[in-house]
């Protein structure tokens, strides 16, 4: 008897993944008339976001409360009807290994096909710090972070789909950086799902300058409001920030890997790079300052009006 296929799409982070959660979620129902069904999200501590954090958080568990979660996905989708479950969670692209083999198990119950995004390794960095520089919770400079010892693992990207080659098969797919909106065509189309290009969405992050503000807020432990930070550095556009001294001694490192990620699966990065000072950014410029003080008083202002709405 032909098992359940299983799709599990496990990030990596900043390539598209909510769009492609939010998409997965706001039409299960159309999904489940074609006889696939994306898990239920709402059992973790943030029922709102639409990827399956219980299931991240349980493989960091106990041997028991891994097993009620996936029992809890077994019976979920027992109940959909469907011969054919999505999950999807960004930490399960990370390194720790020794966690997610617990997701082995899953091979008694489905045929696993594992889907991962990767975006080259320097920019990755980047766009993770900016993003949890943006949530405030993240206090190291940028230097700091891309040389964070802890890190280095997942940007090994030849060995993340080593680990999960062992029991599924393994799509892998480029993220460029003129990707933006298209990941959620890309994941429905190697998924076998109708998808228009219109469905994607993009996630614009905050400029580097605007990031920097608010990662020095952080370490100061001064409180900011997101959205309004984003207003004043509006009508910024610098993207990077590593440096060219920093960005080399990145790439030179993960070097081996990628030729061999471009080798076994057909990931390949350009080899372009932005321009930018030798530099690591560590103070918003000058510039940018300057804008974001005369848009001070309009952004409170729009900051306001969205409260107001919101209540």
């Amino acid at each position: 008897m032909t098992k359940p296929r299983l799709i599990l799409h496990i990030g990596t982070h900043k390539t598209g993944s909510t769009a492609i959660q939010n998409w997965l979620a706001t039409n299960q129902q159309q999904h489940q008339k074609l006889g696939i069904w994306y898990g239920a999200t709402d059992r973790s501590h943030k029922p709102w976001v639409k990827q399956h954090l219980s299931l991240y958080r349980a493989l960091g568990g106990s041997e028991e409360e891994f097993k009620r979660e996936k029992q809890a996905i077994l019976d979920d989708f027992a109940q959909s009807g469907c011969p054919t479950l999505i999950l999807s969670a960004e930490g399960l692209s990370e390194a720790r290994f020794h966690k997610m083999r617990r997701m082995q198990q899953f091979t008694e119950h489905f045929e696993i096909t594992v889907i991962c995004f990767f975006r080259r390794q320097d920019y990755f960095l980047e766009s993770f710090w900016n993003e949890n520089s943006k949530q405030a919770l993240e206090s190291r400079t940028l230097e700091q972070y891309a040389q964070f010892s802890y890190l280095l693992p997942r940007l090994k990207y030849d060995t993340v789909l080593d680990f999960w080659s062992e029991f599924a098969v393994v799509r892998a797919i480029t993220y460029g950086e003129n990707s933006a909106g298209n990941s959620v065509k890309s994941f429905a189309d190697i998924a076998g799902m109708p998808c228009s290009a219109t469905e994607n969405e993009i996630n614009i992050s905050p400029s580097m300058n605007c990031a920097v503000a608010m990662n020095i807020l952080t370490r100061r432990n001064i409180r900011f409001n997101p959205f309004l930070m984003k207003q004043l550095f509006l009508f910024d556009r610098k993207k990077h920030g590593l440096g060219r001294v920093l960005r080399k001694q990145i790439l030179d490192e993960v070097r081996a890997s990628n030729t061999r990620l471009t080798a076994e699966h057909g990931i390949e990065f350009g080899a372009a790079l932005p321009e930018e000072g030798d530099d690591p950014i560590t103070f918003p410029s000058f510039k940018s300052l300057l804008v974001a003080y005369f848009l001070g008083i309009p952004a409170t202002i729009i900051w306001f009006i969205a409260r107001l709405f919101r209540k």
